[in-house]
């Protein structure tokens, strides 16, 4: 079975501390060993399956149907954008869009920024992540962006989440992530993507699958933030080919299991995983422990491993993650 491991209450304890500008040894070690325990768990209690609320997304449906309602405006707000220059320099601002993404807060952002200098501090040396971080900034107007510590110019909250994974993923693969096919499951406007690719260390090539509005959105987003070269490596759709690494954040939890079925097969396929499990937006939404547990038992050479999600965004997210042992 998957193991857990950390508690919330440590998690809140450093998220808390990244608000403060002291920033102790202490810390520091706590925040490099949150992350090998995400990577390394072997003991702990079992996961629970039991469905969690979510504090942060107050949404339940109870069927499909229900579920693309949500979606209706979504999917508008996402074709204009695609077709219109004039929605696309804003979209990130639109109510529309911020009821599915860009969200954070300017505190958030500074517990993501903080866990960043703490544990990957190297992140902030390379210069390509900058000009990206830079770049998302400019384009689709983020609705929150501030100044932080160790970042030059304001920055979007949402663009610190995706540098903090952009670390762990790294971490979970043992270095580079140079060479892998990666394969992300809800990609939104392509913002993990674009900061992956960006990176000295790029994939190979970065697949993302999602609504087709949400896929057009993310494949011109791309293109406006990253040199022809690294936007080259950026694919949409489905497609029949390997995946080294599995990504979905805040996505897969959220589709009812006939939905989804397909996409627990291709995670199934990846020894590589990183997954953000999102509670209470769907009543036939697998839960994180089955999940966890699905995987280990498709996996039984895989190291999987449960968290609570840190620095935490709402009450009972998970990271789920594996990797061949």
């Amino acid at each position: 079975r998957a193991r857990r491991g950390r508690g919330r209450a440590t998690c809140q304890a450093e998220g808390e501390a990244g608000k403060n500008s002291a920033m102790g040894a202490t810390f520091k070690r706590r925040a490099v060993a949150s992350m090998q325990a995400l990577i390394l768990i072997t003991t702990a209690n079992a996961l629970s399956a039991t469905k969690k609320p979510s504090t942060q997304q107050p949404f339940l449906y109870d069927n499909a149907a229900t579920l693309a309602d949500r979606y209706a405006d979504y999917r508008r707000h996402c074709d204009r954008c695609v077709a219109d220059d004039a929605a696309f320099a804003t979209f990130k601002s639109a109510p529309a869009y911020r009821d599915i993404l860009e969200h954070l807060s300017e505190d958030q952002g500074r517990m993501y920024a903080h866990f960043v200098r703490e544990a990957y501090a190297d992140l902030l040396g390379e210069a390509p992540l900058a000009a990206a971080v830079a770049a998302a900034a400019r384009v689709g107007a983020p609705p929150v962006i501030a100044s932080y510590d160790g970042f030059d110019g304001a920055v979007s909250p949402t663009q610190l989440r995706y540098l903090k994974t952009l670390g762990d993923l790294r971490a979970l693969v043992g270095g580079a992530l140079a060479g892998l096919r990666v394969l992300e499951i809800g990609g939104g406007y392509g913002g993990q993507a674009q900061l992956a690719l960006a990176a000295d260390d790029a994939p190979a090539a970065w697949r993302v699958r999602d609504l087709d509005c949400a896929e057009r959105l993310a494949a011109k987003y791309v293109d406006a933030t990253l040199p022809a070269a690294a936007a080259a490596r950026f694919a949409t759709g489905a497609e029949d080919e390997a995946t080294d690494l599995f990504v979905s954040n805040y996505a897969l939890s959220e589709l009812p299991r006939d939905v989804a079925a397909e996409y627990y097969a291709l995670a199934e396929a990846a020894p590589f995983g990183y997954v953000t499990w999102n509670h209470g937006i769907h009543a036939d939404a697998m839960p994180s422990g089955e999940f966890a547990d699905r995987i280990a038992a498709a996996r039984p050479g895989a190291a999987v491993a449960a968290a609570d999600e840190c620095p935490p965004t709402a009450e009972g997210n998970v990271l789920i993650t594996w990797r061949p042992k």
